[in-house]
């Protein structure tokens, strides 16, 4: 009988051991939920089969983050990776929820990757933009077939033009001068080739009118009419005559430049015209006319040939 009433009381403290082990299960998970939902986490339940030689290190846990995710604070519970084998031993606590704040990632190679790929774009938008506007300002040249209103029909040499001039467009008149006509005092446009001695080789040179003194002001490269071309615009300071030539002194606000004119050299004096004078079979040129969508131009002026002068 001693036997047996030892053996109940064995029972009866396990039970009561039992008992107090799934109490103090239950209050801890739900401590964790509590705590889980206060952070506005969420949780997987985490299966383990025991303690084994990955001791230590830390389990990953899947987790879905809540609407209050940006909470600072955070209770993690580790575990260790579950383990086969005679050497592993069961979890203490199996099938515990395991809470972990999600990741937070700072900013690093991903979101720089999108930042520098968002600005090549960018200066690629910028690229193409430019390219595209400086494709629909070109040069329209030809002889006129016929004038209506504005809008001048022009035989270029690549096919039939319409182009509409501005209501308060510039008509330039060329006319054929010499360059004993140049004085000093004359605001001038040089077209001309880079010489070893630091002068410029005048190719073609226009005399403007006081109208247009200061157009185009300064020296530079890229003059289309000769290889290795530059464009000088000033006001003639002095001449002096030489062997190839006069010899022009260009007041410039960067240095003067002297231009060498040959016998040869073209030299035209541009005066204000109106429309009046363009008419059918006038060689008519607009430097920059700007191409719309159906294919037509617009210019705000055109420079027209008196006799046979070519504009």
């Amino acid at each position: 009988m001693k036997v047996l009433g030892r053996k109940n009381n064995l029972a009866e403290g396990k039970e009561h051991a039992t008992q107090a082990t799934q109490q103090s299960q239950a209050a801890e998970e739900q401590s964790n939920s509590a705590h889980a939902k206060s952070c506005g986490w969420s949780a997987e339940r985490i299966e383990g089969r025991g303690w084994g030689a990955g001791a230590g290190r830390r389990v990953q846990a899947t987790v879905k983050p809540g609407p209050a995710a940006a909470h600072t604070s955070s209770r993690v519970i580790s575990r260790a990776p579950a383990a086969k084998g005679p050497g592993a031993h069961p979890l203490r606590y199996p099938r515990r929820r395991v809470y972990s704040r999600p990741a937070r990632y700072p900013l690093g190679r991903s979101d720089m990757s999108t930042m520098r790929i968002l600005t090549a774009a960018a200066f690629a938008t910028v690229i193409a933009v430019s390219t595209a506007s400086a494709q629909q300002v070109q040069r329209v040249a030809g002889t006129i077939d016929k004038v209506e209103g504005n809008t001048l029909y022009i035989k270029s040499a690549n096919g039939p033009v319409s182009l509409t001039l501005a209501d308060n467009a510039l008509i330039v008149a060329r006319v054929k001068a010499s360059a004993a006509d140049i004085k000093a005092g004359d605001y001038v446009a040089t077209g001309g080739i880079p010489q070893p001695d630091g002068t410029q080789k005048a190719v073609e040179l226009r005399i403007f009118p006081e109208s247009m003194r200061g157009n185009g002001e300064g020296h530079r490269p890229g003059w289309p009419g000769a290889p290795n071309g530059t464009m000088t615009n000033g006001g003639v300071g002095q001449t002096v005559t030489s062997v190839d030539g006069p010899i022009l002194t260009v007041k410039l606000k960067d240095g003067d430049k002297k231009i060498i004119v040959g016998p040869n050299v073209p030299v035209s004096r541009l005066e204000v015209a109106d429309k009046s004078e363009l008419k059918s079979g006038v060689a008519v040129a607009a430097a920059a006319a700007t191409k719309k969508p159906d294919g037509t131009f617009t210019a705000t002026r055109i420079d027209f040939g008196r006799g046979d002068v070519l504009p």
